[in-house]
């Protein structure tokens, strides 16, 4: 079964032709098409109707790129408003749990065959990982509820009870719009109408709140040599993509095949050039102007490891990422240390023992993750973007188990 995430952009056009035809054998078969689907659909299967409609806009939540959402107004039409308005929210909010749900309990890779995870991966830095209700209700509300699902369920630290009760109240102007949006601008409506308006004020009012500054804010650029899968640029990348995502600040990375107009440009420039981090070991080291590179000797710790590339993010950064002292220093003595002794060729097996050769993280992220040959552009990026992912999580699980562990010391302290 192919991934959907590799043709719902093929699809789409499919379902837009397939409703523009049906509407146009309506025409043609019946006189008055409206009157003819109210006496089916309400009149002798209203039941029925009801619970399909609500069963497909689940299932629309669930699985990707199956949307009615366009045909809800259509609905409206012939079920009436109110009672599309009832059933659309009964439908999202029932698709909206099964997503959470079923990417909570399934993870990433098995739901992939039924929504475009990669989706998530671009855009976690739009979604908390965790936030109280008003925080996540603004979320909801300009977002799209398969996204905001399927997020909260695979990153969050979310309780079900939040999650469903912000995805109700969150869903209620969305498909007020969408219910009486035809039968308002038909009918002329002002106490609809100011309802509609209302209901997009609302919306719109939760995008600025949540954005605020951010609207006109720049991306940082994250610059680094393309083709590049080595633990130390892969780790650096990550250990910035944290920093940003914890700061809610947009960012980019740009993958170049050769970096020598970027160290110009940024060299020209007296602290560099704002928001502007480039990763590589072959380039200069200047942490004023966020250069992180092996050359101009970054320096030597004292236990003897040169830095590399990651080790100087980490030295700039890393106490702002773990956001803890004692989880900065442990996650340097158990990650960044190895990366770094790897990345400079250090080597070092204990004496009077029986060698077996083992995998180096490097090592695990080009097997897992290199394209090798044959892939397109896109693929390769996407495999690019897997290994950031996986780099990103593997350090955020390392402070969050110092920080857990730092947390029960001081309190065993404090008991005793």
């Amino acid at each position: 079964m192919a991934r959907i995430d590799l043709y719902s952009r093929k699809n789409f056009p499919w379902i837009v032709i397939v409703a523009f035809v049906v509407a146009i054998a309506l025409v043609f078969l019946f006189e008055d098409p409206l009157a003819q689907l109210r006496g089916f659909f309400v009149d002798q299967n209203f039941l029925w109707s009801s619970i399909v409609y609500t069963f497909l806009l689940a299932i629309s939540v669930i699985v990707s790129p199956l949307t009615i959402a366009p045909a809800v107004p259509f609905i409206a039409k012939i079920l009436s408003p109110q009672v599309t308005f009832f059933l659309t929210i009964i439908g999202w909010f029932v698709g909206s749990v099964g997503a959470f749900l079923a990417i909570r309990f399934f993870g990433e890779r098995k739901l992939g065959y039924i929504f475009p995870v990669k989706i998530l991966k671009e855009n976690r830095q739009n979604f908390p990982k965790d936030g109280n209700f008003f925080t996540l209700l603004q979320i909801r509300l300009f977002s799209a509820i398969d996204r905001f699902s399927y997020f909260l369920g695979s990153r969050s630290t979310v309780s079900f009870s939040t999650f469903a009760l912000v995805s109700l109240a969150g869903s209620l102007p969305t498909a007020f719009i969408f219910s009486y949006s035809a039968d308002a601008i038909a009918s002329g409506d002002k106490v609809l109408l100011f309802g509609l308006f209302f209901a997009v004020l609302m919306i719109f009012i939760a995008y600025v709140l949540q954005k605020g500054w951010r609207i006109l804010e720049s991306s940082a650029h994250v610059i680094t040599k393309k083709g590049s899968f080595r633990a130390g640029e892969i780790f650096a990348v990550a250990a910035l993509v944290l920093f940003f995502e914890k700061r809610s600040k947009k960012y980019r990375i740009e993958r170049k095949e050769s970096l020598e107009k970027d160290i110009l440009k940024i060299e020209k420039k007296d602290n560099g050039i704002a928001d502007s981090y480039l990763i590589d070991k072959d380039a200069p080291y200047d942490e004023v102007r966020n250069m992180f590179g092996g050359l101009r000797e970054p320096g030597v710790r004292g236990n003897n490891i040169p830095y590399g590339v990651f080790g100087l993010v980490w030295k700039k950064f890393g106490t702002s990422i773990a956001e803890s002292d004692h989880a900065a220093i442990r996650c340097e003595q158990e990650v960044v240390w190895g990366i770094d002794a790897e990345e400079a060729g250090i080597t070092e097996l204990p004496e009077g023992t029986t060698y077996i050769e083992q995998w180096t993280i490097s090592e695990v992220i080009e097997k897992n993750y290199y394209p090798g040959v044959g892939l397109s552009k896109q693929e390769e990026l996407d495999r690019y973007n897997e290994a950031i992912n996986f780099a990103k999580d593997f350090l955020e699980r390392v402070i969050d188990t110092h920080k857990q562990t730092k947390e029960l010391e001081d309190n065993s302290q404090k008991s005793s």
